[in-house]
């Protein structure tokens, strides 16, 4: 490797000027610390191939290693980015959104390669990326399309071979039985499994981009395809044994055998991909969108790099970049040194309850770990659907009429699974609810509450609730998440949810409406 010649470094040996390199490689690992340990999360949970992806694309960086050459195209845009990046990955930490800091972190990441290594650095670590986002948990957002995909292709397949069968929503209806095509008949596992192993052979296997895109293509169409043959195959046992089979309560490995059988079509349509690179391209006026990919994708060193230095000459340069790059972890660990204030009212913030409300029984602020402390001396007809709190209390009101039950989650200090906001929490069951709204201003001070109004076990239900993030109470689930942020940087807290509710009548819930009104803000019902 030639030594580099300039004002800055001459005749510095290459070793010392690899050692800042070493030295910021290690700082942002430890900086993302949390954020990788955040990916092996994601991926015990069901997405196995994560790991698969993860020690592909470290062989990919380790084998292009020598590739990189320094130039000063992009760098400052690069540095800027990445410091832009940080700021999104301090904010999505705090709020907990671990989708967006483990994509912050991947982007950070490539421009970090870009403001040190400039163009060579993006086109080195731009396509390693783009194979490594297979193992960030974002495809989850193709469920519903490849649900209603299956759920149509299905429906049709029903009515061409005349099985008897209705079609409702996701469900389908036969006299004997209904099969659901939930989200997990998707078929996202299938999906993103041919995903990995096409890019993957496409990757070692095949030259030409054409070649890769279509191969990915391939596999990508055969594991739908494959899941529409699961679920049918489920239909027909289900109709032949009037979903008497075991297969209805039990088809992994169904599913998994059937995937096998049609992904094997992939390795033998590739060897034909493989023969047609081998082939003189052709190369006319309609091919310039597959140049212009292999110039960014493609393997061949660019003629415009020939000869560059292969590690940044200027310290300064390593030192700088990776500054940017650690703008977010550095405020993070900031400011989460500082002391917060972390005081619980004894009082439930933003209830009113009149002198004709008295206590009847309560249920004491315990730690979310005390399983002694998780006893219900409170006669409990529903309880939010929240999980992972620090704290709780249960409370029992009453008017001599009507029973109100106050339920108050309290967090402290958030993580991913503990977290006030999140997909998990939920007041009731979507298919138990039976409206939803939120109500408006309550008093001068421009209040709003979000109402739910469900069906227990006990009777249909009125519930009246809002959120309590950095002192401010509001009942959109989307500011709170925002406050979250705010409380951070003025390291107040806790955050807590309040829920007011009350038993409807048999006919209707104005009275647990009134009721509830009433409690919340010390004030007899408007007319």
């Amino acid at each position: 490797m030639q030594e580099i010649v300039s004002s800055h470094d001459v005749g510095m040996p290459l070793a010392m000027r690899r050692w800042p390199l070493s030295v910021a490689i290690a700082l942002l690992l430890v900086g993302f610390l949390s954020t990788l340990v955040s990916f092996s999360d994601a991926w015990s949970e069901s997405r196995a191939h994560g790991y698969v992806i993860a020690a592909f694309c470290v062989w990919l960086l380790y084998t292009a290693r020598t590739e990189f050459r320094e130039s000063a195209e992009w760098r400052v845009p690069c540095a800027v980015v990445s410091a832009l990046l940080s700021v999104v990955w301090l904010f999505a930490t705090v709020v907990g959104i671990r989708v967006g800091y483990q994509l912050a972190a991947l982007g950070i990441a490539v421009c970090w390669s870009g403001a040190l290594f400039g163009r060579s650095g993006l086109e080195r670590t731009l396509p390693i990326a783009g194979i490594f986002l297979l193992a960030v948990p974002v495809w989850e957002l193709l469920l519903g399309v490849l649900q209603a995909m299956t759920v149509a292709v299905n429906g049709a397949a029903i009515s061409v071979f005349g099985l008897g069968a209705t079609l409702s929503g996701t469900r389908i209806h036969f006299p004997f039985g209904t099969i659901e095509v939930a989200e997990s008949c998707a078929g996202l596992s299938y999906f993103m499994s041919a995903f990995t192993i096409s890019v993957i052979y496409a990757r070692l296997f095949l030259r030409t981009t054409p070649g890769r895109v279509l191969a990915v293509a391939l596999a990508l169409g055969l594991a739908i395809v494959s899941n529409w043959v699961r679920v049918f195959g489920l239909v027909v046992i289900g109709y032949a044994t009037r979903m008497t089979s075991p297969l209805m309560d039990e088809h992994a490995t169904y599913g998994w055998v059937i995937f096998a059988v049609v992904l094997s079509a992939f390795f033998l349509l590739t060897g034909t991909i493989e023969r047609w690179e081998r082939q003189p391209q052709r190369t006319g006026g309609g091919d310039w969108l597959a140049r212009t990919l292999d110039r960014v994708l493609g393997d061949a060193e660019p003629e415009w790099l020939a000869g560059e230095p292969r590690v940044p000459a200027r310290q300064g340069s390593v030192w700088g970049a990776t500054a940017a790059a650690l703008i977010g972890p550095m405020v993070y660990a900031l400011f989460s040194w500082l002391p917060a204030v972390e005081t619980i009212s004894p009082i439930t913030p933003g209830v009113q309850p009149g002198t004709q409300w008295s206590l009847q029984a309560s249920r004491p602020v315990v730690a979310a770990s005390d399983s002694a402390g998780r006893a219900e001396p409170v006669n409990l007809e529903w309880t939010p659907a929240f999980t992972g709190e620090s704290q709780r209390v249960h409370q029992r009101w009453s008017n001599g009429a009507t029973a109100i039950q106050v339920d108050r989650y309290v967090y402290r200090r958030q993580s991913q699974g503990s977290e006030l906001i999140s997909s998990g929490n939920r007041m009731a069951d979507a298919e138990r609810t039976l409206s939803e709204r939120v109500v408006g201003p309550l008093d001068a001070n421009l209040r709003v509450v979000r109402e739910v109004v469900t069906r227990t076990p006990n009777g249909v239900r009125l519930i009246w609730y809002w959120y309590r993030v950095a002192e401010v109470q509001t009942s959109s689930p989307v500011q709170a998440k925002l406050l979250e942020f705010v409380a951070f940087l003025g390291r107040r807290g806790p955050s807590e949810l309040t829920a007011v509710s009350a038993p409807c009548g048999t006919n209707d819930c104005a009275l647990a409406l009134d009721a509830v009104y009433e409690f919340v803000t010390g004030q007899r019902p408007r007319a």
